[in-house]
């Protein structure tokens, strides 16, 4: 009962921390520019400009196309980088060879790949963001599990050996292993999933592909000096993140138990 309370709390504590950033940045606007034509809305001329956004058919259209991605491009990510961490992870030696060039991908921004995925499939194409996306989030996952599957307990894996009398390694690997990495895994998924809603639009925004979604419609506005949209785009990116990442605890605490 009291964690319900807490979320409530929460839930009415959060517009009133935007409404306080909100109120923080007109300020500044005030002060810095107090000459400029450009004014920063109100705290209200957002909120209720954001009202009418979710119900508004382009920006839920967007919404779709951005799901859309973020969803594509998360599936792969993890089937991509669970089996490159199983394949890393099948040899010691294999592992510390690939390992400088894991983290030097996971170090080189994603936007940097652009201009070689751009003339290969051409900035219009509609599947060069969630393809962008790909990259980072599956080192992710490559990073997690190949740490799950490391720093699993030798012992238990041993003892469980010994009582099941079968030293068969894909035995003992889907008894023991399996779910000693899927909080490793899990723990992946929370991360990209947030990753790759900020990669998403990011790469909208950038003007990449030839669907509208949420990152082209904050340009767009943008452009248009149309900034209750812009800010209500903003808030509901971060809405859209609160729900996912919610759902998926929501999912993993109930069936998996590991929270």
């Amino acid at each position: 009962m009291r964690t319900y309370t807490l979320l409530i709390t929460g839930l009415i504590v959060l517009p009133l921390v935007f409404a306080t950033f909100f109120y923080f940045l007109g300020f500044l606007n005030e002060v810095i520019n107090p000459s400029s034509q450009i004014k920063f809305p109100s705290v209200l001329d957002i909120y209720s400009d954001f009202l009418r956004a979710i119900v508004d058919k382009d920006v839920i259209r967007a919404i779709g196309i951005t799901l859309k991605n973020v969803i594509i491009s998360t599936l792969i990510s993890i089937f991509t980088g669970v089996f490159l961490s199983l394949l890393l992870t099948a040899n010691k030696n294999l592992l510390k060879i690939f390992e400088p060039t894991v983290d030097l991908f996971r170090s080189i921004p994603v936007t940097f790949f652009i201009p070689a995925f751009a003339l290969i499939l051409g900035v219009s194409s509609p599947n060069i963001i969630w393809i962008l996306t790909i990259i980072p989030c599956s080192l992710i996952i490559v990073i997690n599990v190949t740490a799950g599957i490391t720093q699993q307990n030798k012992a238990r894996l041993h003892h469980f050996c010994l009582l099941s009398r079968n030293n068969n390694r894909f035995y003992s690997f889907f008894k023991i292993t399996v779910f000693e990495v899927l909080p490793f895994l899990v723990s992946g998924i929370k991360i990209i999933l947030s990753y790759s809603i900020v990669v998403v639009t990011v790469l909208e925004y950038m003007k990449m592909g030839s669907q509208i979604g949420l990152g082209n419609l904050v340009a767009d506005k943008m452009d248009l000096y149309d900034y209750k949209r812009v800010y209500s785009i903003i808030l509901i990116v971060g809405l859209i993140g609160y729900i996912v990442n919610k759902s998926v605890n929501v999912i993993f605490n109930k069936r998996l138990n590991y929270e």
